[in-house]
């Protein structure tokens, strides 16, 4: 594997280095990748209990409901089956709330906080699947519609706590850390 994507990775038979299976064409590479990268390192939080059954539901991907406000305020009552460790975390969440003054986070962004923080931006990659990059952003600052624009767009993407569809897409770069080799707990 010299530069560029790889061309061919290891995967431990077993949990042991001792013993690989060898992926050699871009089928079985990409599936090797997705199966012991992506999964195992960016999909394991959706094992946790807060992640199942009635609880991402009265939670919702981004906890923007009123079980989530009245976890926050210390209005909830957590049913039997509530995991206890989960239950912790929520109420240590309570307690910090409790130390954060109401309203400390801005929901609404004016155009005038949207051209300060690209004015400071330092990006020069484009990598967003909408076909917008930095650069988009950064000369949108010198129209006040379009600041304004990007600003309300924004407003309406916090208040309504919304997830966008690309926002669950990513490009991850696999990269050799160790010269010639192709292990893929290496990469």
């Amino acid at each position: 594997m010299k530069g560029g994507s790889p061309t061919s990775v290891q995967v431990p038979r077993n949990g042991s280095e001792d013993q690989v299976d060898k992926h050699t064409n871009q089928a079985t590479v990409h599936k090797a990748i997705w199966a012991n990268i992506h999964y195992k390192r960016l999909y394991l939080a959706e094992e946790a209990p807060i992640c199942q059954g009635q609880l991402r539901s009265d939670f919702g991907y981004n906890a923007a409901t009123r079980v989530a406000a009245d976890i926050l305020e210390g209005r909830y009552e957590f049913p039997e089956i509530f995991d206890q460790a989960t239950r912790e975390l929520c109420e240590e969440c309570a307690l910090i709330r409790k130390i954060i003054p109401k309203n400390s986070v801005k929901i609404k962004m004016s155009k005038e906080d949207y051209a300060a923080h690209w004015k400071r931006a330092k990006e020069e990659t484009s990598s967003s699947r909408s076909g917008l990059h930095f650069e988009h952003y950064m000369a949108g600052i010198e129209s006040e519609y379009i600041s304004h624009f990007h600003a309300l767009k924004s407003t309406l993407i916090f208040h309504h706590g919304l997830v966008l569809d690309r926002w669950a897409q990513g490009l991850s770069v696999m990269l050799q850390k160790l010269f010639g080799c192709s292990l893929i707990t290496k990469l």
